[in-house]
């Protein structure tokens, strides 16, 4: 549950505060100006990308006790991101930007080294000292790649999350600590930043954020790739994951050198370039490029987990459909009419994004309800005294609510929070559940998480979304909620340096609370004549419980 609190306190933190971050990169002038490469047409704030590397720094300084353990990735990546800044703030010239790159990547290779004996490709194995020769040009030609792929609206951004979504998973299973942290952190400030990000875009990754976060795409693929070869360095499944970028900069470059132009010097042959200039709209371009990653990801994760034969073939298959991406597209435009019915197309999104909402808002009551109703208690240590004692206290608590909520509502939801935090504390240190379902497969507890997860999912997509799909401006959340996600990260780092008798009960039940509290927030947003029927409403969590004690 931990990592639910570093993935929303990412998220939030990124959604709270990437529009000061807009306004201020407008005031000191860092941003892109449109121009013949540039498929965007007004200027927008670059170097978002730093954002999301402070918010990733944060976690892992907060919650990895190991930070001497990974200080040459913390100098590697930092070097990286600096190159990011400068050229994103003075424009850097390509020659200066490899050479401390190479410095970059020799710091990993050293951290990287003591990790693995051997390294192969394909099937073959490199010997030394040509391993690390080749595993400098992958980090290097990856990082670099991945920058190159950025010239969309929320391309890198969707891009790196799909990929960190499975580094997540098979951290997971690997129980790498390190590898939890840091993808979580970075999907929820990547999600958070697509807020923004997606087209049409307000803000840009620049070299900033696309270099990073190429970056810890090679990092992370690399340490999973280590953790699942028995300490033995695969390339295949990097490469596997990042195919997208790396076949993309290799067909690139190839050409130009073809050419006899400068393989460096930018111009309009990439992916993205290619599929828009079949009139395809920029939001498919991102989808079709983004279906791409998905076909290679399961393909790599076929390679890594069940065999080498079939997911090798398969991938040199859809490396040559990527490279003839463009003759394939004209091909099928030649037999097809998609354009005539774009005025459909545009009339549908309205209508079910409207059935999509409800459906998501029922959805989430459903199971709000459901979670509720399997956390009330049956029995407790909590002493009768203190019972009756915690029911004055939620009495005169009411009481001031109450007031508040007359005079100021950003003020009164933070009562919400407050019962929501009491409710879960006196439902977690409960000995069963009143409702003890359990049979030889599944038990309420599962059930409970499960419930737990969808709705994270949700209220995920509630937020990323709702001014990007939505007709009506919704201020969801504001300096009162990033104070409560602050006091939620207090306690876990109370809680992780003294060690409470009660520290499970008060990080989970508040990472609970939390979750709830965010989903209170959405639905007040969405339908505001529910305000204080919830609001009130979540007075009557803590008293039920406590009811409930007492009676029982």
């Amino acid at each position: 549950m931990n990592f639910l609190l570093i993935f929303f306190t990412s998220l939030i933190f990124t959604i709270f505060f990437t529009p000061y971050f807009i306004a201020y990169l407008q005031k000191t002038k860092v941003v892109d100006l449109p121009g013949n490469r540039r498929i965007h047409t007004a200027i927008v704030p670059r170097m978002g990308g730093l954002l999301i590397f402070m918010v990733v720094s944060v976690m892992m300084l907060t919650f990895f006790d190991n930070l001497n353990s990974i200080r040459l990735i913390i100098i590697s990546a930092n070097i990286i991101l600096m190159i990011g800044i400068f050229d994103d703030i003075l424009g850097l010239d390509y020659s200066a930007k490899f050479l401390l790159q190479i410095f970059s990547t020799v710091l990993l290779i050293f951290y990287l080294s003591p990790k693995f004996s051997t390294l192969s490709l394909f099937g073959l194995d490199i010997p030394a000292p040509f391993h690390y020769i080749l595993l400098g040009i992958f980090i290097l030609g990856s990082i670099n790649s991945v920058n190159l792929l950025d010239g969309m609206d929320g391309l890198v951004s969707g891009f790196s999350l799909l990929i960190f979504s499975i580094i997540l998973a098979l951290a997971i299973i690997s129980n790498d600590t390190f590898l939890l942290i840091l993808s979580t952190s970075l999907m929820g400030g990547i999600l958070g930043f697509l807020k923004y990000n997606a087209h049409p875009a307000k803000i840009f990754l620049g070299d900033t954020g696309s270099l990073t976060l190429g970056y810890f795409l090679v990092l992370t693929s690399i340490l999973t790739s280590i953790n699942y070869n028995n300490h033995s360095l695969d390339l295949t499944f990097p490469i596997m994951l990042l195919a997208i970028p790396i076949i993309d900069t290799i067909k690139v470059m190839s050409f130009r050198i073809i050419r006899k132009q400068n393989p460096f010097l930018p111009d309009k042959t990439h992916i993205h370039h290619i599929i828009t200039s079949n009139n395809i709209s920029h939001k498919f371009t991102v989808f079709l490029i983004e279906s791409f990653t998905l076909i290679f990801i399961i393909i790599a994760l076929y390679y890594i987990k069940v065999s080498h034969m079939v997911p090798t073939i398969l991938f040199f298959v859809f490396v040559g459909i990527v490279f003839l991406i463009d003759p394939i597209l004209k091909f099928i435009r030649k037999f097809s009419k998609w354009n005539s019915k774009g005025e459909v197309i545009r009339e549908v999104p309205a209508k079910v994004v409207g059935n999509m909402e409800n459906f998501l808002v029922s959805l989430s009551t459903i199971l709000i309800a459901v979670i509720i109703i399997l956390s009330i208690p049956q029995s407790s240590n909590i002493s009768i005294n203190l019972l009756f004692l915690f029911f004055a206290m939620g009495l005169i608590l009411f009481l001031l609510a109450y007031g508040h909520q007359k005079r100021s509502k950003d003020i009164s939801n933070i009562y919400t929070f407050i019962n929501l935090a009491a409710f879960f504390t006196i439902t977690n240190l409960n000995s069963s559940s009143i409702f003890n379902i359990t049979t030889s497969d599944f038990n309420v507890n599962q059930m409970t998480e499960i419930s737990y997860y969808i709705l994270a999912v949700i209220i995920v997509l509630f937020l990323i979304s709702s001014d990007k799909i939505s007709p009506v401006r919704r201020v969801v959340l504001n300096g009162i909620d990033l104070t409560v996600i602050a006091f939620i990260m207090l306690i876990m780092i109370i809680n992780s340096f003294i060690k409470f008798h009660f520290d499970e009960f008060f990080s989970i039940s508040f990472l609970e609370a939390f979750i709830f509290y965010l989903w209170y927030k959405i639905m007040i947003s969405i339908k505001t004549e529910m305000t204080n029927l919830l609001f009130y409403g979540s007075f009557a969590l803590p008293f039920l419980a406590i009811i409930t004690l007492i009676i029982m």
